[in-house]
């Protein structure tokens, strides 16, 4: 009796614990699954929150490249406007460059009419050195003559044309002259030649090319000087128009006053 007593009463009693034991694991199952739950919730959230900021920075990626391209190009267009205002500045600097000279000799016979019918004529005749300068004239050059191509680095330099610079008499010198009793104007006699030989001087340059030539000279002066201040050797001289022939006041001396020439008796009269 005892025994059945005893194990009628622990049937119950185990019953109570299992169910408590039960319980407990329930809840302690529950709690993990709400845990669990919400740190998945978490970990796809950061996830989520990750997915945008990287799709946000790739939205942005072109517009951080586009800026940065446009900061180089800005960067690049301010140094090459400074490196057009540097060589026109220095190109302004040379002023009228030089670069064709025509030294010569010119022999000169003037005919001189004189007197009651040509009695005090006389015949004149002198040697003179002329020199006639051409060059291009660059003291008006400016940054907007210079046009660079950013690809292939080229330059272009555009000038005004070629122009005689000045014409001068290095020396004269009267050689010979014929015979006369009557009195004579010497000086006005060389003034005359000069006049005849600066004008064949410089009718001769043009003819032989000296305008050309100053501009081939000048062209290789200045892309080297181009060169060396852009850093490229992809540098063009182009000049705009031909050859300018107007003469400055020194290759345009006026006879002596009172002296015209005679066409018909290809002699100097006085007036």
């Amino acid at each position: 009796m005892t025994d059945q007593s005893q194990q009628s009463q622990g049937g119950p009693n185990c019953l109570t614990v299992m169910g408590a034991l039960t319980l407990v694991m329930l809840v302690v199952m529950l709690v993990l699954s709400v845990l669990a739950w919400n740190t998945v919730g978490g970990l796809f959230g950061g996830l989520g929150q990750g997915l945008e900021d990287i799709k946000e920075a790739i939205v942005g990626v072109p517009e951080i490249v586009s800026t940065a391209v446009a900061d180089a190009l800005k960067t690049e267009t301010r140094a090459k406007t400074d490196t057009k205002l540097e060589l026109a500045e220095s190109i302004q600097s040379m002023g009228t460059l030089v670069t064709a000279s025509h030294k010569g000799a010119a022999d000169v016979n003037n005919s001189v009419r004189g007197g009651f019918l040509n009695l005090c004529g006389v015949a004149v005749d002198h040697r003179a050195d002329v020199t006639v300068e051409a060059g291009v004239d660059l003291a008006q050059v400016s940054a907007s003559d210079l046009s660079h191509d950013a690809g292939t680095n080229a330059w272009i330099l555009t000038l005004g044309a070629a122009r005689i610079h000045s014409c001068r008499v290095d020396y004269i010198k009267q050689h010979e002259a014929t015979f006369t009793l009557c009195r004579q104007d010497w000086d006005d006699y060389r003034l005359l030649a000069e006049f005849d030989a600066l004008k064949e001087m410089r009718d001769q340059v043009l003819v032989e090319g000296l305008l050309p030539n100053a501009e081939l000279v000048a062209g290789e002066v200045l892309a080297n000087l181009v060169k060396a201040i852009a850093g490229s050797d992809n540098v063009s001289i182009v000049f705009e128009s031909e050859p300018d022939v107007e003469f400055p006041e020194s290759c345009l001396r006026e006879p002596p006053t009172g002296w015209k020439f005679d066409e018909e008796s290809d002699s100097w009269l006085r007036e």
